[in-house]
């Protein structure tokens, strides 16, 4: 009875904020739309940023009971719809409070015996953040929009004001190719001491921040500056499988093997998808907490001046996927096939079967056949002067 009247009490609050908006815009929306959509779009684009966070304040007092209430995934549903208009974080985070205080003990367990500055990155309703500041920790930076609910945190924040640092930042590091660079420039911006790391604790249900986070990293040449970061990452099942098999998503194939390049990935422990929001996709029944390193050996794999052109080749290969490997890579690189076929790769092995190794393995190979150079100086055209689509045209011409 008590979620019910909470959720309902929260939709009480944000039915009246947009009746009164409604009443106080409705000159200015004459003539009145015939449909209700178009009536809905028309409020909305009045609405403005201090408005949304009038209501985002509403909900904040409501949320402060968080912690004696349990969501069911129904509840939750309900309230997801409400919130999404005000720009509430929508990305996935843990809704019950001793999940949530686990989270934190693993993550402070794990990183115990070092420095570390942490960040902590899609928290929503706040219960992680909650939680690491009642640890008293050093060096904890809140990224201050990422929690909308950061106002319920002020008294905790305010006690240990020599220790923490609140940031103003982007919602979201992981989702977009600008917002992967924002996140790299504020580790810059944050100088790390002698012996301290980043460890960066972030909740997401999606693979798209693997993808951004990969390319920033190619393009800007940070691939010898990972020692300095571990990521902590409690991802959705789906994620989980593409991060070990990338056939659940083989559009994502070049993405699963570099990363794959770059980091090692250790799995700490599993919680139920009931325990977060929002609720549970299909077949996504868990969620797992990750710890992912970057990998000691990369440089004995591929070498730093091929980190770019590697990236490219396994982008050519994505856009193959379905044919086979000799006959494709002839296309490009004729004089490859009598040299893989003696190193034991059959002409009917399809690039969708590749793993990690095998592809690093078959760009090191075919590194060593006369024509790659002629791939390799169209490889390393940047992007922004010749598109992926462009690159494949010039391929073909080449091979003409």
């Amino acid at each position: 009875m008590r979620k019910v009247l909470f959720v309902n009490s929260i939709i009480k609050n944000y039915k009246n904020f947009y009746c009164n908006k409604y009443l106080s815009l409705a000159p200015s929306l004459s003539p009145l739309p015939d449909d209700k959509l178009s009536l809905v779009k028309k409020i909305k684009s009045k609405i403005t940023d201090n408005d949304k966070k009038k209501v985002i304040n509403v909900m904040l007092k409501s949320c402060q009971k968080i912690s004696q209430v349990k969501f069911t995934p129904k509840c939750m549903s309900r309230l997801h719809k409400l919130v999404k208009p005000c720009g509430y974080c929508t990305y996935c985070f843990p809704v019950d409070y001793n999940v949530a205080e686990n989270i934190a003990k693993t993550f402070l367990k794990l990183i115990k015996g070092n420095k570390y500055v942490i960040f902590e990155t899609n928290p929503g309703c706040g219960l992680i953040t909650y939680h690491l500041l009642k640890k008293n920790i050093d060096k904890l930076v809140i990224l201050q929009e990422n929690n909308c609910q950061l106002e319920i945190l002020n008294d905790l924040i305010n006690q240990n004001e020599d220790r923490n640092h609140v940031m103003k930042r982007n919602k979201n590091f992981f989702g977009t190719w600008k917002k992967a660079n924002v996140f790299l420039d504020l580790l810059n911006e944050l100088k790390l001491g002698k012996g301290e790391k980043y460890a960066v604790l972030g909740v997401t249900p999606d693979f798209l921040f693997v993808s951004q986070f990969v390319k920033a990293i190619v393009y800007r040449e940070l691939h010898n500056n990972l020692n300095d970061i571990e990521l902590y990452l409690i991802v959705g099942q789906n994620v989980y499988n593409n991060f070990k098999f990338y056939k659940r998503s083989y559009v994502r194939f070049g993405t699963y093997c570099m990363f794959h390049l770059f980091f090692n990935i250790e799995y700490i422990k599993t919680y139920s998808r009931n325990s977060f929001y929002p609720p549970s996709y299909q077949n996504d029944e868990n969620m797992h907490f990750l710890r992912i390193s970057s990998r000691k050996d990369r440089s004995e794999k591929i070498s730093d001046d091929d980190i770019r052109t590697y990236y490219f080749f396994l982008k050519l290969l994505q856009k193959s996927r379905y044919k086979f490997v000799i006959e494709t890579l002839e296309q490009w690189i004729p004089d490859c096939g009598p040299l893989l076929i003696t190193k034991g790769l059959s002409i009917m092995h399809k690039i969708m079967d590749l793993n990690h190794e095998e592809a690093t393995i078959l760009f090191n190979l075919c590194k060593q056949c006369n024509s790659f150079n002629n791939l390799k100086i169209i490889l390393n055209l940047d992007d922004d002067d010749v598109s992926n689509d462009n690159q494949m045209m010039m391929l073909k011409r080449n091979d003409g």
